[in-house]
């Protein structure tokens, strides 16, 4: 208990009187983000490795859309690469609206599965 005591003191001692601590000279961050980090100390860029793996998972998904049928990899595409309405869709593969609409879901499944997979 003495020990902390002396350390105590002389970390008082150390900064007393002198200006080199002030809280009155703080200055506080401009909480942008969650993290309280403001927009000016971290880049908004994504860093190399984020994008390497973004781009690991685009040929993932790439190749999962590739090995899907041909109406599933139809419905995937003219969906979620073409952006779609399920009206238009239905128009170019001769369907109702809500067959699409099921065929849409059945491949979305069989596309989480092939990624869910592994390797």
């Amino acid at each position: 208990m003495r020990l902390l005591l002396n350390n105590l003191t002389n970390f008082a001692r150390q900064y007393k009187g002198t200006d080199k601590r002030q809280v009155g000279r703080e200055v506080g961050l401009a909480a942008e983000t969650p993290s309280g980090l403001t927009g000016g100390l971290a880049g908004r860029t994504p860093t190399p490795s984020l994008e390497m793996m973004a781009d690991e998972r685009a040929d993932a998904v790439r190749r999962a859309v590739e090995r899907l049928p041909d109406d599933y990899r139809t419905v995937i595409v003219l969906r979620n690469q073409e952006d779609r309405s399920f009206a238009d869709i239905a128009a170019v593969m001769g369907r109702s609206e809500n067959a699409v609409r099921k065929l849409w879901f059945r491949a979305v499944e069989l596309l989480q599965q092939e990624l869910d997979a592994p390797p």
